[in-house]
């Protein structure tokens, strides 16, 4: 009787193993929060494959930090897993960018200059989650824009002051 309920047990704690998936997803967290985000599934991109940079136009790359501060320019866009430019004609309010990341490539387009800055700081956060994570970037599209024109910062002195 011991045999038939061991080997039941073990028939069902493989059946619960084979039938998880594999691909785990990550929570990712934005801010501040896009106007627009759907998130699809995993992409295959893992955040350190995330090594290479083209622009068609030949867009300068903006001042980049943390994980993409040694994205690398290449000279084909087979070779880039970013590929980012800039057009004046997207349907963006000024600062506006949308970020679309499919299963090996991350587009980046910014409306203007400021636009690129902040899609590949979205991009940043992104990665950041992934490698803290330990999972792949997800496959998702993202439209982002500033609903001001101006960017206010708020400094709080009340608790911290210099002598």
């Amino acid at each position: 009787m011991k045999k038939i309920l061991f080997l039941i047990l073990a028939a069902g704690l493989l059946l619960n193993l084979s039938c998880r998936s594999t691909d785990k997803q990550g929570d990712f967290k934005l801010l501040p929060q896009p106007q627009e985000m759907a998130v699809k599934g995993n992409s295959s991109l893992k955040a350190d494959q995330v090594l290479y940079c083209y622009s068609p136009s030949k867009t300068t790359l903006p001042t980049l930090n943390g994980l993409l501060k040694n994205l690398i320019p290449a000279a084909e866009a087979q070779k880039a897993q970013v590929i980012y430019n800039i057009d004046d004609k997207l349907e963006l309010k000024p600062q506006g960018y949308t970020l679309e990341i499919s299963n090996g490539k991350i587009n980046i387009t910014g409306k203007d200059k400021a636009g690129l800055f902040y899609g590949f700081q979205t991009l940043n956060q992104l990665l950041e989650d992934a490698e803290e994570q330990k999972v792949n970037l997800p496959q998702c599209s993202i439209k982002d824009y500033p609903l001001l024109a101006y960017r206010a910062v708020h400094i709080d002195i009340k608790h911290h002051i210099d002598k």
